[in-house]
């Protein structure tokens, strides 16, 4: 998360904050935070083979298995297994959070991610995450009826 918010500095706080929809080249800014991540993690990591690796499995997060990703264009079996995870990882906490850009949550993420395999997402991965996300979202469910009525909330 330090990380993430790090790299947050790097990019405009009027394209970072922006309601609306960004510009081609708004997007082609905020394309580059994964690079400002690995910058700032082989920068303040030791040099080892492990933190090398780390920072390439941020760099990847937004790369897709159909190539379509940035900031690589990397595609299928080139992205490592790790990236794959963190990415699809990202994108359900993504559609779950509310966001500046976007304040209330996706209604069916897990329907729209299993929609993205294959081009966004890698198929083996998600038949393991979607287990979790489920009971991810049995949870926010929970919080969100002892929110309501915390008298009346039972897990």
């Amino acid at each position: 998360m330090i990380i993430y918010l790090s790299t947050q500095k790097q990019i405009p706080s009027n394209v970072l904050f922006k309601r609306g929809k960004l510009t081609t080249q708004e997007r082609n800014i905020i394309k580059k935070h994964p690079i400002y991540s690995e910058q700032i993690l082989l920068y303040t990591m030791k040099n080892t083979k492990k933190n090398i690796l780390r920072a390439r499995i941020v760099r990847e997060h937004h790369e897709r298995v159909d190539g379509t990703g940035y900031p690589d264009g990397k595609i299928g079996s080139e992205i490592l297994l790790d990236s794959k995870i963190l990415s699809i990882a990202d994108a359900f906490d993504s559609m779950t959070s509310p966001r500046i850009y976007k304040p209330n949550p996706i209604k069916k993420p897990i329907e729209l991610i299993k929609s993205l395999i294959g081009t966004h997402f890698d198929e083996g991965v998600f038949k393991y995450a979607k287990t979790i996300f489920k009971e991810v979202l049995k949870e926010q469910k929970y919080e969100e009826l002892r929110n309501i009525n915390p008298r009346c909330a039972t897990k």
